[in-house]
């Protein structure tokens, strides 16, 4: 999944995994990261509480857990 609006040539791609595991792409250097259900929660968990910048949409972060399928 990637926004909308994103420039395709640099931008953040964000898939999970059928192992339950999320890999998350740089478009611009083709990097790939892996992350562990429970690494991908926590992050998403500390975007919903407003650790990493005080403007978090946390609806997004929501909507990307749901679709996860992880609460």
């Amino acid at each position: 999944m990637v926004a909308p609006e994103s420039d395709p040539a640099d931008r953040l791609e964000v898939a999970i995994l059928p192992n339950g595991a999320t890999a998350l792409r740089h478009s611009a250097t083709g990097k790939v990261l892996f992350f562990t259900a429970a690494e991908w929660t926590a992050f998403v968990r500390g975007c919903q509480d407003g650790e990493f910048e005080q403007d978090i949409d946390t609806a997004e972060c929501q909507a990307i857990l749901v679709k996860a399928g992880r609460p």
